[in-house]
């Protein structure tokens, strides 16, 4: 009988201030509440493009307020954003890039 011994991957593990999502070839840091300006943040591993602050805006949780090349994204909140709900659509973007 064997035992696999090897430790899970945990792609998405809660800190005190932010929420780390990863996957085998990049990962995301989501910031849990927003600033005293009302913005939130998310940095990814890799570039982003308007095609991925797209994917948060058309989510309808979020307005992206800016985002850069450097991987960053600052967003405000909708009425009905959680970071359970950012959490899947960072997932999804973070799948858009496995194997580039």
């Amino acid at each position: 009988m064997s035992i696999n011994t090897q430790r899970k991957h945990n792609p998405v593990e809660s800190m005190a201030n932010h929420i780390m999502i990863s996957n085998e070839q990049h990962f995301a840091v989501l910031e849990k509440r927003p600033n005293s300006n009302g913005l939130q943040g998310v940095t990814f591993s890799f570039d982003i493009t308007q095609s991925d602050a797209g994917i948060i805006n058309k989510s309808g949780i979020a307005r992206v307020e800016v985002f850069g090349a450097s991987g960053i994204i600052a967003f405000t909140r909708k009425s009905f954003y959680e970071n359970s709900k950012m959490v899947e659509i960072i997932i999804d973007i973070l799948k858009r890039y496995e194997n580039k």
